[in-house]
Order: structure tokens, then sequence, then C-alpha cells
């Protein structure tokens, strides 16, 4: 999950460690400053915008993003409910807006299964 508060505080620290004023840090790492100004106020940025920032401040975009306690990425990528999204995402005979809907459906099924209710 996307650290939108850890990601702000971040940029203001980095402005503020070399001394930038909002327009002078607009200029140098390419977004405009009122951009930077939402940012600032905890708005979360588009990937383009994210992706240019984390390189103007030199920190890597993992450095933003939290998992729940206790959970891999493997177990994320390897649970049962994202194996079968994967297997039908890979389907090329079935619709994308099929795909979608059927998608919807098990989630909400199996959701709805895995906390016991029916």
């Amino acid at each position: 999950m996307f650290n939108c508060q850890r990601f702000a505080s971040s940029l203001q620290a980095h402005i503020t460690m070399h001394g930038f004023s909002l327009r002078e840090a607009a200029t140098r790492s390419g977004v405009s400053a009122s951009t930077l100004s939402r940012l600032l106020q905890g708005v979360t940025p588009s990937m383009e915008i994210f992706c240019l920032l984390c390189s103007w401040m030199q920190m890597h975009p993992g450095a933003f993003f939290e998992m729940p306690e206790a959970t891999t990425l493997a177990q994320v990528l390897l649970s049962p409910l994202a194996l079968a999204i994967n297997a039908l995402r890979s389907d090329e005979r079935l619709p994308a807006d099929a795909c979608e809907k059927l998608i919807e459906l098990i989630t909400a099924a199996y959701n709805c299964l895995r906390e016991g209710r029916t």
C-alpha cells in the first residue's frame, strides 16, 4: 500500500534540506509548483510524477510502499485468488470485459467464503 504521508514528508524534507523554494524545486524536479504543492498536502501522485520525483530525490520507490505485517510478496502473488485471477487474465479467448466481471464475481465469492460468510 502506498504511504502518501511518507512521500509528502520525504518530498518536504528534500526541498527543505536543499533550501529550495517551491518554484526552485519545481524547476529542478521538472514538476510544476502547483503539483508539488498538492503533493506536499498529501495528494497521491501519478505514476509518472512519482517516478520522476523519486529519481530527483534519489530515493527508491519501494521506500513509500508497505505490506501488511507477516505478508510476503510470494504470499500475495501465490495466493489461490491471485493464481485464479492470473489464469483468467492469461486466457486469450476470454474478452477483457468478461474477464474483469468474472474476477469481480470470484473475488467477492472468495472473500465471503474465506471469512465464513455464505
